[in-house]
């Protein structure tokens, strides 16, 4: 407990926290706290839903050990989330070749060789 704070239930003034002068109430605090986790909880419940995933030992160990154990989900929402991103910009490709025409040999080596000469690792 705080130095000069009473309980929570008590709803006594507090000169500990937010104020010197103690002009928050421990109870006020409370409160807040409280509307602001509720609302948190509910926005996490409508946003998010418990799925059951098989994933060999290796994999998940290897997730563990960037994530932590309790960053297992957020990684594997961002892996989904970037494949996701992949499959759309691939099926733009798709419908670019469908309605354009695929691009020949020649063009692809060109895009390649730019490609490599934009990105070429600069040695130090």
């Amino acid at each position: 407990m705080i130095r000069g704070a009473r309980s929570a239930r008590q709803g006594k003034t507090c000169a500990g926290i937010g104020s010197r002068t103690g002009l928050f109430s421990v109870s006020s605090f409370a409160w807040a706290r409280a509307r602001l986790r509720s609302k948190h909880t509910w926005s996490m419940k409508s946003e998010m839903e418990r799925v059951t995933a098989t994933i060999d030992s290796e994999t998940l160990a290897a997730i563990r050990e960037l994530a932590g154990p309790r960053g297992v989900s957020s990684f594997l929402q961002a892996a989904a989330k970037e494949r996701l991103a992949r499959l759309a910009l691939l099926d733009l490709l798709d419908d670019l070749d469908a309605r354009y025409g695929a691009p020949n040999a020649a063009l692809n080596r060109k895009v390649a060789a730019d490609a490599r000469r934009v990105f070429k690792r600069r040695r130090r």
